[in-house]
């Protein structure tokens, strides 16, 4: 596999680095409140109040997930990726038929979504 030259190599990283500080930007921005009445970060009544109590851990625990499945694919990238040296025809080992692997990337979440179903029932009732 071809290289891609230096200039577009830090092009990507200009790019990838101005994406995230306008996303950052849009996030903060999102949360400014200038004094307008309505906002969702503000619950009014007990049905709100009890659907906020959920909804922030809910996201907390997306966010977790989030940020855990994106580390572990930028870390999978960088580490196996195809080296100048490697062959092109060598297959890399597969984690095909690991038990304890299959079983473990199937209850957990399995277990994160049955602990936010309890927090759901429970906000319901």
């Amino acid at each position: 596999m071809q290289r891609l030259p230096k200039i577009v190599r830090i092009l990507a990283v200009i790019s990838f680095t101005a994406v995230v500080v306008l996303f950052a930007a849009l996030i903060v921005n999102s949360f400014q409140n200038s004094g307008k009445p309505l906002t969702s970060l503000a619950p009014e009544g007990p049905s709100a109040e009890s659907i906020q109590k959920l909804v922030i851990p809910v996201t907390a625990i997306a966010g977790i997930v989030f940020v855990l499945v994106i580390g572990a694919i930028v870390f999978i990238t960088w580490k196996f990726r195809e080296r100048k040296d490697s062959d092109p025809d060598e297959f890399p080992s597969q984690i095909h038929g690991k038990t304890t692997l299959e079983i473990g990337w199937t209850i957990l979440p399995a277990l994160i979504l049955a602990g936010i179903a309890v927090g759901t029932v429970m906000t319901i009732i």
